[in-house]
């Protein structure tokens, strides 16, 4: 994803070097790009990327940093077109001029980097606001799932495996007054993992978080693999037979693989029952 956010502008600026009645069909394409790679990212790139550990605001930072060579691709192309237009450097060398398009380029993302690391700032520590309320475990856990003590594999263990034996009771003399690692449902223990939400909920809200259906008209993933579906049976009406067609034949293997250990069975073993009938 943060390829095409430095790769395809400097290959969209790079058109502005040459002297050619496309290049603002090119800018109309990239400016519709623009439009939906937006709405791609707010819509559905963030609703999966929030929940991912695996990366820092690091990455964001140096991206932007790499944000700096298609600024500078533009200045070049501005340089360029100066001296096309003999408004500069008129007369010098061409190695002047050759040089001058480099420092242009040199001379922007040296500006870029610079207003971005002391004006920005990126990489200073900031510290948190510090909370002004005190909540209470259980108010914390009915909005956010998580807590410290389901957050932490040790206290999960000790909860799953000392407070309660093995039937999963709990055991008072160990347990005493001590909460346990757990989601909507107390009794129990639950270990927080990133993609595992659905297993704090309680049962009857489990309906709503997995049931058939779109539950909110901006759930773009929803879409998308409706119109796959469809493209897929499009594609390939026939995909569906296959699948049974394999059933059927596996069917007919087991039941001749039978009669070949026990020659007592009749033929009738091969032939799938009224209950296994495959219907088409």
């Amino acid at each position: 994803d943060y390829s095409t956010l430095i790769v395809t502008p400097t290959i969209c600026f790079c058109v502005l070097i040459l002297a050619s009645p496309f290049v603002w069909r090119l800018f109309a394409a990239m400016s519709a790009w623009a439009i939906f790679y937006w709405c791609f990212c707010r819509y559905l790139h963030f609703r999966f990327m929030k929940c991912c550990f695996y990366s820092t605001n690091r990455l964001d930072s140096c991206v932007l940093y790499l944000w700096g060579i298609p600024l500078s691709v533009v200045a070049s192309a501005w340089c360029l077109w100066a001296l096309r237009a003999e408004k500069f450097l008129v007369g010098q060398e061409d190695s002047v001029k050759w040089a001058s398009v480099f420092g242009a380029f040199a001379l922007s993302m040296l500006l870029w980097v610079l207003s971005y690391t002391f004006l920005v700032q990126p990489f200073r520590e900031r510290k948190a606001v510090e909370e002004t309320t005190s909540l209470h475990i259980d108010q914390v856990k009915s909005s956010t799932l998580y807590t410290w003590l389901n957050c932490n594999p040790i206290y999960t263990l000790k909860c799953a495996y000392y407070f309660k034996d093995a039937d999963g009771a709990d055991m008072n003399e160990r347990r005493k007054d001590h909460p346990l690692a757990c989601g909507e449902l107390d009794d129990q223990v639950r270990f927080y993992e990133v993609g595992k939400e659905y297993l704090f909920l309680h049962p009857s809200k489990m309906m709503k978080a997995m049931g058939p259906g779109l539950q909110n008209i901006w759930e773009v993933e929803t879409w998308l693999e409706k119109v796959l579906r469809i493209l897929g049976r499009i594609s390939n009406p026939c995909s569906d037979y296959k699948v049974v067609g394999y059933q059927l034949l596996q069917q007919v293997e087991d039941g001749a693989s039978r009669v070949l250990v026990n020659p007592e069975l009749g033929s009738q073993e091969l032939i799938p029952t009224a209950r296994n009938k495959l219907h088409f």
